[in-house]
């Protein structure tokens, strides 16, 4: 019975020090097309049309380049 409460006492500590550490890594880790959902405050259609927006006005652009400038669009533009 020592055993089970020892071993569930480790598991919350663990899943605390967990959740404290996870917002620096889920931030190192995002994706830029999340980043800017999560920029957009979840607004996905918005998302979309900022990268579209992106894209009518430098059609060669990648898409990865087209989010990247939607990003700083964003960020320096609030």
């Amino acid at each position: 019975m020592a055993f089970y409460l020892l071993a569930l006492v480790v598991i919350v500590l663990f899943l605390v020090w967990l959740k404290n550490r996870a917002p620096m890594s889920r931030m190192q880790s995002e994706t830029p097309i999340r980043e800017l959902i999560r920029l957009c405050q979840g607004d996905v259609n918005l998302a979309e049309r900022l990268i579209n927006l992106e894209l009518n006005r430098s059609p060669k652009l990648s898409l990865e380049r087209a989010v990247d400038n939607a990003i700083y669009h964003l960020r320096t533009q609030r």
